[in-house]
């Protein structure tokens, strides 16, 4: 049933769907019917010929929804205190166009950098982030952020106790438990993406920390920034400390490759942030 349904029927069905949700709210466990989503693969052009010319679209109890929902609404406030400053998606108060800004200076600061020692900026996109979260991990990361275990608990249910079942020619398939993922789309998907990235951020922080890794700076009252996250998309900045070839011990061969570099990197620093720019808007409707 659609929301529209319990919205014109509200005053009749109101305290059943109230008693339903706080009942699972308070540790009762979640009916099968009650998490079983149906799945509609739209085609993305005229003629689809495999698999990833369909668009998957999750139809979801909306009982389950308003269960999420209230997770999400009691978690959304925390996060601001739980999540590195360098993930700028899903937080209350920062913005995915603040980290596009970072990512631009960094990569503009790149382009004129004249020492010998070099940097680097690579960006990574995460193919499939929200199908590959591993239940255990992301259970881990919950507890070590500091979550009581009844909450974590409570989390795990509704993303464990999930089936599937396709619509194909109109008729739903049979049922599909899957033994990972997070559903896309859901009121607290993005949160617990979030966390998963987390566990991410804190190991290049601690490889930061150990000076494994050097993280770049645009000059030395500017912080260090290694890593800058945009939903599954991470760009990370470093300034390699092996980079010293011996092609660099005459001046002649160091300003070829600096004026190099610099030309290459320009290219580079447009193409990077106007592809940053086009992704997070994609990815920004989708949610």
């Amino acid at each position: 049933m659609n929301p529209f349904f319990f919205q014109k029927f509200w005053d009749s069905i109101g305290d059943d769907v109230s008693t339903v949700v706080l009942s699972i709210l308070d540790g009762h466990p979640i009916p099968s019917k009650l998490n079983h989503t149906y799945v509609a693969l739209i085609p993305k052009k005229p003629k689809p010929e495999n698999i990833f010319d369909f668009c998957p679209i999750s139809l979801c109890h909306v009982i389950y929804k308003l269960i999420m929902k209230v997770i999400a609404n009691r978690l959304k406030p925390l996060l601001p205190s739980i999540i590195s400053n360098t993930q700028g998606a899903f937080t209350q108060g920062r913005l995915i166009s603040n980290n596009v800004l970072i990512a631009c200076k960094v990569l503009h600061a790149m382009c004129g950098d004249m020492t010998v020692d070099g940097s680097m900026a690579v960006k990574l996109d995460m193919s499939k982030a929200f199908d590959r979260v591993e239940w255990p991990f992301l259970k881990s990361v919950m507890l070590r952020l500091g979550f009581r275990e009844d909450w974590v608990n409570l989390v795990m249910r509704c993303v464990k106790s999930a089936s599937f079942s396709f619509i194909i020619n109109g008729h739903p398939s049979e049922h599909i438990i899957h033994s990972r993922d997070i559903l896309q789309g859901g009121p607290l998907s993005p949160f617990l993406f979030l966390f998963c990235s987390e566990g991410l951020t804190r190991l290049i922080a601690d490889a930061v920390d150990s000076r494994s890794v050097r993280g770049y700076n645009i000059n030395a009252r500017a912080p260090v920034v290694s890593h800058l996250l945009f939903t599954a998309t991470l760009l990370y900045s470093v300034v390699p400390t092996y980079l010293k070839p011996p092609l660099l011990g005459t001046s002649c061969a160091r300003t070829r490759m600096l004026r190099d570099k610099q030309s290459i990197s320009q290219k580079l620093t447009y193409l990077l942030v106007k592809e940053l720019l086009q992704n997070e808007e994609t990815k920004s409707r989708s949610f």
